[in-house]
């Protein structure tokens, strides 16, 4: 006899929910802007920009919390994975690509020392270079970055926006230091003092000020 949840969540729509989920986690969390440039672990990110997802699906959709079934969070996990694995991938091609680019522009040297490029560092360029022509006046100009850099640019922007809670994946600083959720903070305060870059993990809050994905702190 099947059980609630199956009778609840027949498969057709527990692969429609999914798939929501997913789209959630990609389009409307930090996910994109929470990849490190070492050592990305995708199962980690996937499961928990997965669990803020499910989530925020459960508020929206006026859910109590844990109401989807967790084979359904589960399908969801697994398809970011992929997109994550697609998502490094694609960048470190782009990477490479400037790399080179670089190196031919003599701004790399044989031994690889010199602008050597991440990223995260070609987007905040990008995003620096928007802004100033954005001064000036000036129309933008076709990029050399690729459309990678452009989307991320894009996703930036939008996600600068919003408030975010945050925890220091090595110390432990959170914005409970700052009384709730901030707007722009990315690389731990206190790491840096100490002479460490230390990206910071984090997660959207509600208008309220509340968390809308505390199953990622």
């Amino acid at each position: 006899m099947p059980s609630s949840d199956h009778l609840r969540f027949p498969p057709a729509i527990s692969a429609r929910v999914a798939a929501e989920i997913e789209t959630i986690a990609w389009n409307e969390t930090d996910l994109l802007n929470d990849i490190p440039e070492h050592l990305p672990d995708p199962m980690y990110l996937a499961a928990m920009y997965a669990d803020a997802a499910a989530e925020r699906w459960e508020a929206t959709n006026e859910c109590p919390e844990g109401y989807l079934p967790h084979r359904i969070v589960e399908a969801a996990r697994r398809s970011l994975v992929l997109r994550i694995e697609d998502e490094i991938d694609r960048r470190q091609e782009l990477v490479e690509a400037e790399y080179r680019r670089r190196e031919r522009a003599g701004r790399i040297d044989a031994n690889g020392v010199g602008d050597v490029p991440t990223y995260y560092g070609m987007v905040e360029e990008k995003l620096a270079e928007e802004s100033q022509k954005t001064t000036s006046g000036e129309s933008a100009a076709p990029s050399s970055l690729g459309s990678e850099v452009l989307i991320m640019s894009e996703y930036m922007k939008k996600t600068l926006v919003g408030r975010w809670h945050f925890q220091c994946p090595e110390c432990g600083f959170s914005d409970a230091e700052f009384g709730g959720p901030v707007a722009e903070v990315f690389h731990c305060e206190v790491c840096l003092e100490e002479g460490q870059t230390i990206r910071l993990k984090r997660w959207p809050a509600d208008e309220s000020g509340t968390s809308s994905g505390s199953r990622a702190a």
